[in-house]
């Protein structure tokens, strides 16, 4: 017993070594993961591949299924880019006003970092519009709701 209590310092370090470990191992995971699935939205195609080699390989197509299922995934993903196309612009005029709405709620310092992650985010994300009106399927800026009339005393 006393040489378990002697050697207490050991024993933590290698606890502290699994546990740093284990840590490291789950941001690296973590990571990769983000970075994949970012892969996946901004190419469409490549998750038209991974949905075909899932497919393929959990449900043993042949090689005519495998010719089938990709004019299905490729018909299927034109459909959703064009059931997006009518709701992108009231999308980002939704994101634009609670872009516009915190800001206003910001101070000057506050503001300035939430202009640099959105810049950060921009340039992560170079295929995604993020709180912006631009783009072929922008909205109209909204019409500034009318002054009202000063009452007559």
């Amino acid at each position: 017993m006393t040489s378990l209590f002697s050697n207490w310092k050991a024993l933590l370090g290698i606890c502290l070594i699994f546990v740093l470990g284990c840590a490291a191992g789950a941001l690296v995971d973590r990571a990769l993961v983000a970075r994949k699935i970012r892969q996946l939205i901004e190419n469409p195609e490549e998750m038209q591949q991974v949905v075909q080699r899932r497919l393929t390989y959990d449900l043993s197509l042949d090689k005519a299924q495998q010719a089938q299922l990709r004019v299905i995934l490729a018909d299927a993903a034109q459909q959703l880019k064009d059931a997006r196309k009518p709701i992108q612009p009231e999308v980002r005029a939704i994101i634009l006003d609670a872009r516009k709405k915190t800001e206003a709620i910001l101070t000057p310092a506050q503001e300035a970092r939430f202009q640099q992650d959105l810049e950060r985010a921009k340039r992560r994300f170079p295929h995604i519009q993020f709180m912006t009106m631009s783009g072929p399927n922008a909205a109209p800026p909204a019409a500034p709701a009318p002054a009202s009339a000063p009452a007559n005393p």
